[in-house]
């Protein structure tokens, strides 16, 4: 295979991914709403892609799969067959088909043909079914409304497809002719001259070009589908003609423009004849028809319409490109590399009294700081990304289980780290499977209780300093907190006469094993996931905190960093160890005489402005040895919701803090979150302020 179709290949997998979540969006947005019909045509120009493009390379019986769905959602859109629960369910079904065949490289396994045939043999079924009664059409406000977008020229474009030199050696220039053809009423103007004699003629290369008029009712969008996996590799203009209800196509679209397309007459020629001619507003003037001043007015306006236009074209024609992820973490590795080595040039500079030298650095220093910035942009996605697989997911396991639950999702424009809402899917996924499975209860007894027979499951993101706060609610039964005690004295896990808070009570729910569930189904009831989410939400240098109340509802609160890979952080040394503070936490930093510290119920504690405040020892928590100055340095951070004091010997600074990972031994210790080398190659723990505090 070479290596153009291969780079074909995998454009079309991952454009294939993007177009199946508009197709699964699209089915569930139908399955509330089934008179949506802009949710159809989504649906159908979605398939109508995967169909074309996986044809062109080499996806067979993906194509042909694609084909038949395609099929029963035109006859959706043309009204011969109706959106049912039947339909919304085999789209899910040959949703999941097609990424089947996606990971499978079009090589399924017999299981996979078999589940492909079933879908196709039952949705060929629904479409045999008699066509649903006409409906009598809904007045509008508008009668112009209903007019098919031809009728005033719209939806009316000229495409002009010149493929690369090389083009043949990936892709089938000829496939994408015959997928246009498939929109509408098309024509197709094929421009041969470059077509070497036979003699000179290499088979490998693609002479032609290709200048298409379309009538495309739905506009522009389908006509960028077709084009959207080879954009790299040809020459593709797709422009709009306006018609009004009086003009043609030659009126509009200027005959010498297209001659002087196509070769038979020189731009020049074309100019130096046009210019002959005499312009409109010399004409009107002339015959006194109109004034000069009332011309430079007009021309005047007419300068600035198209300027706007320029404008607003430039604004919709801003593109984005796709990047292989792992090009973009190698980026981050380079950025982070550069931050360390600006970080060791600033300290050399800083011994020397050079003031050139301070300026370059100061300089190094900045640049740095906006690549960094800039890189991390990059890797920012807004977690909205993932909130439609958990529509999905709700959907069925509601059914699963005969529940009724609606997923109401906020935030969905927060962004974070393209890695962190990668690893955060399986933790979410086990925590909404929870909230249905133990929160939410059946609509009989909610509504014995006096709730609506409809449950809701909530997940929401909001950013916090450099830190984002996730929350997965319901509005189900909440947590039996007597219940949990019981369940853990039964196992072992707390005293016969232990007392516990709330919170403590809560945080027996993350144990290993434990489960108050009174029997074991497909969903829950193993004691196994509640530990793996906490462990995964720790390894994230995030905390999970649980609220709840008997009789309203569960939330499960989140709190983790935006990236993974850098921070902002405040430098300290406590003998001869260097450790970071993330500096969103930090709120102060204050000297005081080791005699003002003083011991409440076994606590440090110190006063600060006359507020008394719990107090940690770096130097005695990690047992570092010596004897503390009798000056002492403290780093006041904000944990959670409370203010905690923490001594050091030295304030060095902030430092942009590259996070690397811990070695095995110091991740179990719990008490750190990664490390950072310093400029000299020194390494400097990165504190997680959770474990220290045991909050």
């Amino acid at each position: 295979m070479s290596s153009a179709l291969e780079k074909g290949r995998l454009a079309f997998k991952e454009e294939a991914e993007d177009l199946l979540k508009v197709m699964e969006e699209g089915l569930l947005e139908l399955e509330d709403n089934p008179a949506d019909e802009a949710q159809v045509h989504n649906i159908f120009r979605a398939l109508h892609t995967i169909k074309g493009s996986g044809a062109m390379f080499g996806f067979t019986e993906l194509s042909d799969f694609a084909h038949h769905i395609e099929t029963a959602f035109d006859q959706v859109r043309s009204g011969a067959l109706g959106v049912t629960e039947q339909l919304i369910a085999l789209g899910l079904k040959a949703h999941d088909q097609i990424q089947e065949f996606l990971v499978d490289e079009g090589d399924l396994s017999a299981e996979g043909q078999q589940r492909a045939l079933e879908v196709d043999q039952l949705l060929r079924g629904l479409m045999e079914q008699p066509a649903p009664a006409p409906q009598a059409p809904q007045a509008t406000a508008d009668p112009s409304a209903q007019e098919r977008p031809e009728a005033k020229g719209e939806g009316m474009f000229w495409v002009r497809f010149a493929p690369q030199e090389d083009f043949f050696l990936g892709y089938k220039p000829l496939a994408l002719l015959r997928e246009l053809k498939e929109l509408e009423e098309v024509e197709v103007f094929p421009q041969v001259e470059g077509i070497p004699h036979l003699e000179e003629l290499d088979p490998e290369v693609c002479y032609t070009s290709w200048e298409v008029l379309v009538f495309s009712p739905q506009g522009i969008q389908p006509l960028k589908d077709v084009f959207m996996f080879v954009e790299q590799a040809c020459r593709l203009e797709i422009q709009p003609i306006q018609l009004d209800e009086e003009q043609d196509v030659e009126s509009v679209t200027q005959l010498g423009q297209i001659l002087a397309q196509r070769g038979a007459v020189t731009s020049v020629e074309l100019e130096k004849l046009l210019r002959a001619q005499p312009k409109v507003g010399e004409l009107l003037t002339q015959s006194g028809l109109v004034s000069d001043l009332q011309v430079q007015s007009a021309l005047s306006e007419q300068k600035m319409i198209r300027s706007k236009q320029k404008k607003k074209e430039k604004e919709r024609d801003q593109s984005s490109i796709r990047v292989p992820s792992q090009r973009l973490d190698a980026l981050v590795d380079l950025v982070g590399e550069l931050t360390t080595m600006q970080a060791h040039i600033s300290q050399i500079v800083q011994s020397r009294d050079d003031p050139a030298l301070d300026n370059m650095a100061e300089g190094l220093t900045r640049l740095a700081a906006e690549l960094r910035e800039a890189t991390m942009e990059l890797r920012m996605l807004p977690i909205g990304t993932a909130y439609s697989k958990f529509k999905r997911l709700v959907r069925d396991l509601s059914q699963e289980l005969g529940k009724e639950v609606e997923l109401i999702t906020e935030g969905e424009t927060t962004e974070l780290d393209k890695t962190l809402i990668e690893r955060l899917n399986d933790p979410l996924v086990h925590l909404i499977r929870n909230a249905i499975d133990h929160g939410v209860e059946r609509p009989e007894q909610r509504k014995k209780v006096g709730k609506p027979s409809q449950g809701k499951v909530s997940l929401s993101a909001i950013h916090s300093g450099t830190n984002i706060i996730l929350r997965v609610a319901d509005d189900g039964a909440g947590i039996h907190k007597e219940k949990v005690i019981a369940k853990a004295k039964q196992q072992g896990l707390i005293e016969p006469d232990a007392s516990l808070s709330d919170s403590e009570a809560y945080a027996l729910l993350f144990h290993p094993g434990f489960s108050t569930a009174e029997k074991v189904t497909s969903v829950s009831g193993r004691g196994v996931g509640m530990d793996v989410v906490r462990q995964n939400i720790e390894s994230l240098r995030g905390k999970i905190a649980v609220e709840s109340e008997w009789g309203r509802g569960t939330t499960f609160v989140l709190h983790l960093p935006l990236t993974l890979t850098m921070i902002e952080g405040l430098l300290v040394r406590v003998a001869d160890c260097f450790y970071v503070f993330p500096l969103a936490t930090v709120e102060e930093c204050v000297a005081i005489h080791s005699k003002e510290v003083r011991s409440v119920n076994g606590t440090l504690t110190i006063k600060v402005r006359g507020e008394v405040l719990p107090f940690v020892r770096l130097r005695n928590l990690f047992q570092l040895g010596g004897e503390p100055p009798e000056l002492e340095q403290i780093v006041i951070a904000r944990v959670e919701n409370s203010l905690v004091g923490f001594s050091i010997d030295l304030v060095i600074g902030e430092h942009q803090s590259v996070i690397k990972p811990l070695t095995p031994t110091i991740a179990g210790k719990g008490r750190f979150s990664g490390t950072t080398l310093l400029g000299d190659g020194t390494v400097a723990l990165v504190l997680n302020l959770f474990e220290l505090v045991g909050v």
